[in-house]
């Protein structure tokens, strides 16, 4: 297998084989890293943006769930629906134990499929993916409110903003499995 840019060996270099199992443990290539880093942020800002943009990238044929039609629609229906959601004052925060724990969850998700789709480690990049998420949603809140705070800008203005983030960041990051 080739390598997929300068510095980066393949799997079989690395001691991998093609399916992503180490020797003994579980790695990952800088590729399916960063695409799990960013999908996992993504989850964190707006759970549902991240595997909606995820199943979109995913071939048919992949054997994922996120792969199928009816979840396809279904996952782009509520991340529609959450960025409409957010933008309502009553909506509770998303460092909340309930609104924590989906967005990590999302983060595991995400980065699980994308590693797996790139023949890496699942657990290595749910895990990955679920930190990011984390980090994400305590980063993002602060950074939204302290954006909102400098500009005079309405939260909703902002989210907006944050919005057009999640989706560059997560497609960026599904566009991994091309």
């Amino acid at each position: 297998m080739a390598s997929r840019s300068a510095g980066i060996q393949s799997r079989e270099t690395q001691g991998m084989d093609p399916r992503g199992a180490l020797r003994g443990t579980d790695r990952m290539t800088i590729h399916s890293t960063l695409a799990a880093t960013a999908l996992g942020w993504t989850a964190g800002m707006r759970s549902m943006t991240a595997p909606a943009l995820l199943a979109r990238a995913l071939p048919r044929a992949s054997g994922s769930l996120l792969s199928r039609p009816t979840v396809r629609a279904g996952l782009a229906v509520a991340a529609l629906g959450e960025m409409a959601a957010d933008k309502h004052p009553a909506i509770p925060s998303r460092t909340s134990p309930p609104a924590l724990i989906g967005r990590l969850g999302s983060g595991l998700l995400v980065g699980a499929t994308i590693a797996s789709a790139r023949g890496d480690s699942r657990l290595a990049g749910a895990l990955i993916g679920g930190a990011a998420a984390v980090a994400s949603s305590f980063a993002m809140e602060r950074l939204r409110a302290e954006a909102g705070r400098q500009s005079g800008a309405p939260d909703a203005v902002v989210a907006v903003g944050e919005d057009a983030l999640a989706v560059a960041l997560g497609s960026a990051g599904a566009s991994a499995v091309r």
